[in-house]
């Protein structure tokens, strides 16, 4: 991208170094020069003051400041055709698809255990790689949350060699990227690097994987950075709810029921270097490791360069540890948990439930394509409901996790304060209206089977999209060639299946819903309901 802005816009490829020798040659005085001559001229302000909201959106009443007029309107008496170009010309055909190409997949072992997937593509000389360990947000359960993710943060903060600024400057030099992080099920470690400089890529990922120094100062940082995050997120109605359901629907004694990978505050408070170098020697080991690669390498280049970045850590003698994804959930039962948020204009309505599903549960694309019809997507039957025709919320989703353990159905939708148990109401309605009052219709049947194959060229284009899904199916358990097999997947599910599932599993009379809002102006609304109500506070979240 850089070479082609230097092409179009200065005529050099090269333009780049010339900008970065004008930037180095740069004195203060030359920047007061220009702050002074750009930033001090006549600042134009423009206030919009909203009138009365009407159910229809207007009218909204004045402009604003003085000095400041509205827009004006539109000429009524111009011709149409004075804004034509030329005569109206149809849509050109619609083109045929292409077939999804997805790249094969190898598999191969290090010396030590772990196990290599790689899926080669050669369009550009890069390699997208990760090494991923059995551990995730689950390794804390609810009783320490956030203690893996600040575990993972704190890898790029330095190793026992190299400071954060060398691990910075030596990604610079190679033109590598690396980057950690967890998700519900897995801690991973991720690389991107030019395939001539994989070598020195994979020799600097593997020190910030094995070696973390966890400095104590580095550490001190990232706590005081966490626990900002974390009161910021007990300030946002959205993060407020989705930090109370976990442990709702799950119960905290289960690896998923907890408030999520920021944490809560007395853990964080808590941690010092040595607890978190003691989760990294648990939880970072080569036999909860498999390594997944993507790129423009072949299994012949890629084992040795990998075995010597890997293939000499060995696993601790004692034995690896396990999340029980088995502990037994709460009995599911339907109920509201308001959390206040005083003077609040809207209301977060989260909704969710533990299904009777396993991730690893194989043909449950049904299900998928239900959830598609009833509230993912702009298309969706929530969405054409609340926004389009009642205008009560900006949008609404509907999702299912795609985790190893207990899968779970959630809906989730910032509504307007004055609609909130109306909202309510809607989407229970319209929940159950599926299948039984309204059945998936040949236009939405179309639109969730047809529309998705052909959508699914775009899905795997970069080598992170393809890397993503093979890290998806290892997760889950499907075949290497699960993509490929979509479409005949997709062409032979009808409208029975569709209906089936949203019969068995979308049903919303075992739902939680939690409610974050003002409650003020929403607890008279959610007594219309006669739902058993709950009240928690964000200090407790």
């Amino acid at each position: 991208m850089t070479l082609a802005e230097g092409l179009l816009y200065a005529g050099d490829p090269a333009n780049y170094k010339k900008e970065l020798e004008q930037l180095a040659a740069l004195t203060p005085g030359q920047v007061q020069g220009a702050l002074r001559r750009w930033l001090r001229r006549p600042a134009y302000t423009l206030a919009v003051v909203p009138g009365e909201r009407t159910e229809d959106g207007g009218p909204m009443g004045g402009w604003g400041d003085e000095g400041t007029t509205p827009p004006p309107a539109p000429d009524a008496k111009a011709p149409v055709a004075a804004i034509r170009s030329g005569p109206p010309r149809s849509a050109p055909p619609v083109a045929p698809v292409g077939e999804l190409t997805f790249p094969a997949v190898e598999h191969a072992t290090l010396s030590n255990g772990i196990p290599v997937m790689l899926a080669r593509r050669t369009a550009i000389p890069k390699v997208s790689l990760a090494l991923s360990f059995d551990a995730g947000d689950a390794a804390d359960g609810g009783a320490r949350a956030g203690t893996q993710s600040l575990m993972m943060q704190l890898l790029e903060e330095g190793t026992e060699t190299r400071s954060s600024l060398e691990i910075a400057a030596e990604q610079e030099r190679l033109g590598a990227s690396i980057g950690t992080g967890t998700s519900r099920d897995e801690s991973t470690v991720s690389l991107t690097a030019l395939t001539a400089n994989l070598a020195p890529s994979l020799a600097l990922m593997a020190d910030v994987a094995r070696n973390p120094a966890f400095a104590p100062g580095e550490v001190e940082r990232l706590k005081v950075q966490r626990l900002a995050a974390i009161a910021q997120a007990q300030a946002n109605p959205l993060a407020l709810a989705q930090r109370a359901l976990g442990p709702l629907i799950y119960g905290e004694a289960h690896p998923y029921g907890s408030v999520g990978g920021t944490g809560k505050a007395a853990v964080i408070e808590a941690l010092t270097p040595a607890d978190l170098k003691q989760q990294h020697d648990i939880w970072l080991r080569p036999d909860l490791a498999r390594v997944t690669v993507v790129g423009d390498v072949t299994m012949a280049e890629l084992l040795p360069q990998l075995e010597r970045a890997f293939g000499d850590w060995r696993a601790p003698t004692v034995a690896k540890p396990a999340k029980n994804l088995a502990v037994a959930t709460p009995p599911a039962r339907p109920r509201l948990v308001v959390i206040d948020r005083p003077n609040s204009p809207q209301s977060v309505l989260l909704l969710g439930r533990v299904l009777p599903l396993q991730g690893t549960q194989q043909g449950m694309e049904a299900l998928s394509l239900a959830n598609e019809v009833i509230g993912s997507g702009f298309l969706s039957r929530l969405n054409s409901n609340l926004r389009e025709e009642k205008s009560w919320t900006y949008g609404i989703s509907s999702g299912l996790a795609g985790v190893e353990g207990p899968r779970s159905f959630t809906v989730i939708t910032p509504v307007q304060s004055d609609r909130t148990a109306d909202s309510i109401r809607v989407i229970l309605d319209e929940m159950k209206a599926f299948p039984a009052a309204r059945a998936v219709d040949p236009t939405e049947l179309q639109r969730v089977t047809d529309g998705n194959i052909r959508g699914l060229p775009n899905l795997y284009e970069t080598n992170g999209q393809v890397l993503g899904a093979l890290l998806q199916n290892q997760l889950l358990g499907r075949p290497d060639d699960y993509q490929k097999r979509l479409p005949e997947i997709f062409r032979a599910i009808d409208a029975n299946a569709i209906n089936a599932a949203a019969r068995q599993y979308l049903q919303p009379d075992e739902m939680v819903i939690v409610v974050v809002g003002d409650r003020k102006q929403i607890d008279a609304q959610l007594q219309t309901l006669n739902m058993p109500t709950e009240y928690l506070s964000a200090d407790q979240l």
